[in-house]
């Protein structure tokens, strides 16, 4: 029920008799007031707050005039029994007088129509003024007017501070009418009904409600919200094709309010494609060079996936993007080296069906990746090694010269990758020790290893500074010879990483020679490779995904998917990890090696 305003009926109170054994005049009136609302629902509950004001009120003593304080008091309230039900009583608000005062028993009370209650407290000090002593409380059981009537208030008491005594209060009756109404009652034929299915145009309607002055209205795609109030029993509403809404009135009175249930129906026709709002994109202000970051992003309405765009321009000119459905991160790393600034936005995609529609992007943030502290590394790798049969009769095998130039002893590890599969720390493995200015030759480096086959090669320096290193990969003709190239001791840092794109170049003439394309990762990398031909058009365009550790070389017809032809060009690009390529060209004829490593 809503709040109603409130009705005080006035009994006016003399205070004119000598406090006893004090002789301390009370001059003044005192006002009894019953306050009431002005309005109440049958069935409701009707609240009488009883105040005595003794505001006008003053005692003399021998300082001169002070304000009373209230003592005891005794009020009698007659009520209309045909519409009025008494249920019980209890204290003011006052100090003194909080505590239940003595009542009429309810039933005596109705049987009557009259409740009387009394009340007392001994303080010299409190409470004067407006002095709130009781709150009775009744039920409104039918229509009308009901009228309460106050007899005064007698069997009062007043303390004239700091001496106190009795005195009597005589008062003059005083009256309040509250009107009781019933409740509104709910709307009935609700239009459009609960679960209707109806067109794009809609106009609310219903049938009035009785003992309603207006209507309160609910409307929305969801839970619904308030919309309007009116007088009215119908509301036009904006709709669109294909939703849900949902809506309820609340029927209004002086007397209180009645809510309806809430309905439900749907419009025709699709839905239209909502258009995602921007992102709040987070992301660390920096990072450092092979440490993974993590930037995220907040929850977006209407979003069923998010593209993450990266570039090293703000302007995103030449961006990457990934595609992230959940959880809305994306943990990622770089690798420098020098310091880097990376920029990052990200845009809601609306794919739900028959939609795709992206919306604006976030604000920009930059990631400064640092680079790290140089150090010498104590990986090298030889990312291709062989002792076994080729192509043609061909016989390879992997030649080692290492040489300490440095005063001090050194050592290391020789480990030899088997093509294939992912290399381990339980690879064969070869110790190796050089002491200052000594130099080691290994004329078969696979087989002194104790294997063969194709491979890889790490060399992890365990002590001082690696040595210079000269390997030979050279076909074994036996009495005619041998034909052969070196091929590079590669540092970790000579990695291809993550955002780098490097070329190959085939061989003039595919006939002559063959050519396959080798691969070694550093850890889980994944490539795009694309295949052009020598006049640039882009032939082929294929991914591949290599676990850490990794060394392969193929024919690059079976890398590609389809043979290059003279010139063609592959380029590499580094989505993710680091790793080797290279591409190795043997002529058909002479088995003669040479290799082509893909640089940034």
């Amino acid at each position: 029920m809503s709040a109603k305003r409130f009705v005080p009926f006035l009994v006016l109170v003399s205070f004119a008799a000598a406090l006893f054994g004090q002789g301390a005049p009370i001059v003044g009136t005192a006002q009894v007031r019953g306050i009431v609302p002005s309005t109440a629902a049958v069935g409701a509950s009707v609240v009488l707050r009883l105040n005595v004001d003794c505001t006008s009120v003053q005692g003399t003593t021998g300082a001169g005039s002070v304000p009373v304080v209230l003592g005891a008091y005794q009020i009698s309230v007659t009520f209309d029994t045909a519409r009025l039900r008494f249920e019980s009583a209890s204290g003011g608000t006052s100090s003194g007088f909080t505590g239940a005062p003595t009542a009429t028993n309810p039933t005596t009370a109705n049987s009557t129509g009259k409740v009387t209650v009394t009340g007392a407290q001994t303080s010299s000090t409190s409470p004067g003024g407006d002095v709130s002593v009781a709150t009775l409380t009744f039920t409104a059981l039918a229509q009308g007017a009901a009228a309460f009537s106050s007899s005064g208030v007698s069997l009062s008491s007043a303390f004239v501070p700091p001496a106190h005594g009795p005195a009597s209060v005589p008062s003059t009756p005083g009256n309040s009418v509250v009107t009781i109404a019933a409740l509104p009652g709910p709307i009935t034929n609700p239009s459009p009904a609960d679960g209707a299915s109806v067109d794009e145009s809609v106009t609310l309607s219903w049938t009035a409600a009785a003992n309603t002055t207006s209507y309160d209205v609910y409307f929305g795609t969801s839970s619904p919200q308030f919309f309007l109030s009116t007088t009215s029993t119908s509301v036009p509403v904006s709709t669109a094709p294909g939703s849900e809404y949902s809506w309820r009135v609340v029927s209004k009175s002086t007397a209180g309010t009645t809510s309806s249930s809430t309905f439900s129906f749907s419009t025709r026709g699709t839905a239209p494609c909502a258009v995602p709002k921007a992102p709040v994109l987070v992301a660390p202000a920096s990072a450092t060079s092979g440490a993974s970051f993590t930037i995220s992003w907040n929850a977006i309405t209407d979003a069923s996936d998010y593209r993450v765009d990266e570039a090293t321009d703000p302007t995103f000119a030449t961006a990457t993007s990934t595609i992230v459905t959940a959880p809305r991160q994306l943990s990622v790393t770089k690798h420098v080296s020098a310091q880097t600034p990376f920029y990052f936005r990200v845009v809601a995609r609306n794919g739900s069906t028959s939609c795709d529609l992206f919306g604006p992007p976030s604000s920009t943030k930059t990631v400064v990746v640092q680079a790290p502290d140089v150090v010498p590394t104590q990986l090298h790798i030889i990312p291709a090694v062989i002792s076994g049969a080729g192509a043609n009769g061909s016989f390879f095998r992997t030649a080692l010269q290492l040489y300490n130039p440095s005063a001090e002893r050194l050592a290391g590890d020789l480990r030899f990758h088997p093509a294939g599969t992912t290399g381990t720390d339980s690879d064969p493995t070869l110790p190796f020790t050089l002491e200052p200015g000594q130099t080691l030759y290994y004329p078969d480096l696979v087989v002194a290893i104790g294997t063969q086959g194709l491979g890889s090669l790490d060399m992890i320096i365990t002590e001082g500074a690696p040595p210079r290193a000269v390997a030979r990969v050279l076909n074994d003709g036996g009495e005619a010879g041998t034909t052969g190239m070196i091929e590079p001791l590669l540092a970790e840092e000579d990695a291809l990483v993550a955002g780098q794109s490097a070329t190959l170049i085939a061989p003039p003439d595919p006939v002559a020679a063959r050519y396959n394309i080798g691969i070694r990762t550093l850890e889980a990398t994944t490539l795009t490779i694309g295949l052009r031909n020598s006049t640039g058009s882009l032939l082929q365009t294929t991914t591949k995904a290599y676990p850490a550790t990794w060394f392969e070389q193929n024919n690059a017809s079976a890398l590609l998917g389809l043979p290059p032809d003279a010139n063609d060009t592959i380029t590499f690009r580094i989505e993710s990890g680091r790793a080797f390529i290279y591409g190795a060209a043997t002529d058909n004829r002479t088995q003669d090696p040479s290799v082509e490593f893909a640089r940034r």
